[in-house]
């Protein structure tokens, strides 16, 4: 009885050894790194506060999900993940950090599933299906015979940062891509990003020399990527930002927004965009750096976060797009979908009030100018632009996950 059981154990290993050669053998198209977008990454955090802050929040959690869990989202739970997710920014250093007696880290840097979903539950699937990251482009990859953790990666980040600040992420990015590398018989790996995590993509390989691209790298792949910014963080500054769920009060998790760098990461460019786009009763507000500095004068009383952003991001470049990365580049976005624009507030406190607000063209999400600045690049460049499909769409369905594997495997 013992010998048969080692016998079928041997028959497993050797089965499962035979899949995965079988595997890298079917397996036509590079080997990937999935980047995220804002708000997708998995944050646990764990909470040892010495004193009572006033919040009336828990002193001590061990470590849980805090990002995404919808449970928190909750009305009565709301204050209190807020205190927690929330930042401090400290202008003599420069530094922004969890608060006091709080700590915080991204989950599962490398694996297939840190970028598969951020809530598996069915509270999460029931509320728009909110907790879905990249599933159906994983679901699709292991189907054409890709592997978990060995051809298809994630790396999550720290979404509340910004690049410029988050030196260590892109080292361990770095070490991501040549293991892959090597991992895969020496085949260059594409990165393949949505939304923000198209500027962390671009960002990183500005960073990399020729030789190191030309070894590593097969191409670049950003979904929906907000060149431009987004009226989404507009809203984040000024009356908050509740993804458009009803029972998430925008005030509540505004105070987080304000004091996260990707939020002013992502206004939108005075490059693209001329005229005011905040209208109140007292002032209009455009988007150049010294209107948005007075916006925030005077709703927190100071500017100095934004103008950090803007210089350790090289925000003040003559081009609302960065260099071109330097390796074959595939832009794809959707568009034709009404989009929030410009904001216009009533009476005079006037961000503490939901505004009136214009739409114009784009994915829902993003605007179709910020959205296709990616025409600016001169280099190596392809760009899909997929009219009726939303910045999540192309991300989280079939339509949009057949452009990206037309990408990756230049169709």
């Amino acid at each position: 009885m013992r010998q048969l059981f080692l016998l079928v154990i041997l028959i497993i290993v050797i089965c499962h050894g035979q899949l995965s050669i079988a595997n890298a053998r079917t397996r036509k198209g590079p080997p990937v790194i999935i980047i995220p977008g804002t708000g997708a990454s998995i944050i646990e955090a764990e909470v040892k506060r010495a004193s009572d802050d006033g919040s009336g929040c828990p002193r001590h959690k061990d470590w849980f999900r805090a990002w995404l869990n919808v449970k928190e989202m909750f009305p009565t739970r709301l204050p209190c993940l807020i205190n927690d997710l929330r930042l401090t920014f400290d202008p003599e250093t420069n530094i922004s950090s969890a608060p006091a007696g709080t700590r915080t880290r991204v989950v599962g840097f490398g694996t297939a599933s840190s970028v598969e979903y951020m809530d598996h539950s069915w509270l999460a699937y029931f509320l728009f299906n909110i907790g879905t990251n990249a599933a159906a482009l994983i679901k699709r990859l292991l189907h054409l015979g890709y592997e978990r953790d060995v051809s298809i990666r994630g790396a999550p980040y720290d979404f509340r940062f910004s690049m410029g600040s988050d030196v260590n992420y892109f080292q361990r990015l770095k070490l991501l891509v040549e293991e892959t590398y090597h991992l895969n018989g020496d085949s260059p790996v594409s990165l393949i990003s949505h939304s923000m995590g198209g500027l962390y993509s671009v960002w990183f390989l500005n960073q990399q020399t020729k030789e190191w691209k030309d070894k590593f790298i097969d191409s670049c792949i950003t979904v929906s990527a907000p060149w431009g910014g987004s009226a989404a963080s507009l809203l984040s500054v000024t009356s908050g930002y509740n993804l458009h769920i009803n029972f998430v009060d925008p005030l509540v998790v505004r105070k987080a927004q304000v004091t996260y760098e990707s939020t002013y990461l992502m206004l939108p460019s005075p490059l693209i965009w001329s005229k005011p786009l905040v209208y109140t009763d007292d002032r209009n507000y455009t988007m150049t750096a010294n209107d948005v500095s007075d916006m925030l004068e005077t709703l927190r009383g100071s500017s100095q976060l934004y103008r950090h952003v803007m210089e350790i991001n090289s925000l003040t470049r003559p081009s609302v797009m960065p260099p071109h990365p330097g390796v074959p580049t595939f832009c794809l976005h959707g568009a034709g979908i009404s989009t929030e624009n410009e904001l216009h507030f009533e009476g005079r406190n006037f961000a503490d009030e939901q505004p009136k607000v214009v739409f114009t063209d784009g994915d829902g999400t993003v605007s179709r100018e910020s959205l296709s600045a990616c025409n600016q690049w001169q280099g190596d460049t392809v760009h899909v632009q997929k009219e009726g499909v939303t910045h999540g769409a192309m991300w989280l369905t079939e339509r949009g996950v057949d452009e990206i594997l037309n990408a990756l495997f230049r169709k």
